[in-house]
């Protein structure tokens, strides 16, 4: 698993194994876009967040319903820093109804909306995370995260509590947590 941490909290990327699966299964579904993608796979994975957008979005263009390219654009705007551009794919994703990915699109959307400073939207979008994966702990490290920024701190350490039940070794959560407690003095 790919793991990248950022100032406002952890970002845990989709296991590399699980990307492979759905890039293989879209790649057989997707007669229109399937060269693009695979360039732009690759790209990603070469950190040329750049050249993988223009490949995305031109396999976009091919075939506009291909769920997965928008998903994975979303992710490379999002790594290169474009939040709002991110939000926009993962919300074209998520409106597209998928059945894989959903609670990734849901969370990284929010963690969008938490560089965009937009802590309502990200709190409801890492609810929603938590929703469909109860045991998302990033998600609930997000909502922790978003409760304290809301100023909410009694909240923020029942979401920091129960992220740290299922990943007890987040220095992050556990840091998060103590400046919860710090503020509710």
């Amino acid at each position: 698993m790919i793991n990248l941490s950022f100032s406002v909290g952890v970002r845990s990327s989709v296991p590399v194994q699980y990307k492979i699966i759905f890039v293989c299964l879209f790649l057989l579904v997707s007669t229109l876009a399937d060269s693009s993608l695979a360039k732009s796979e690759n790209h990603s994975d070469l950190h040329n967040y750049n050249q993988a957008i223009e490949d995305y979005t031109k396999a976009i263009k091919l075939n506009p319903q291909a769920k997965m390219n928008y998903y994975f654009r979303g992710d490379a705007y999002f790594l290169k820093g474009d939040y709002q551009k991110a939000v926009d794919d993962f919300t074209t994703f998520i409106n597209l109804q998928p059945t894989e990915l959903l609670e990734y699109a849901y969370y990284y959307r929010g963690l969008a909306y938490i560089y965009l400073k937009n802590y309502k939207l990200a709190l409801s979008d890492n609810e929603k995370a938590i929703e469909l994966n109860p045991k998302y702990a990033h998600a609930w490290l997000n909502k922790g995260l978003c409760h304290f920024h809301l100023a909410d701190y009694k909240q923020s350490i029942i979401a920091y509590n129960r992220s740290l039940e299922l990943d007890p070794n987040d220095t992050r959560c556990y840091s998060n947590r103590g400046s919860s407690y710090f503020m509710l003095q």
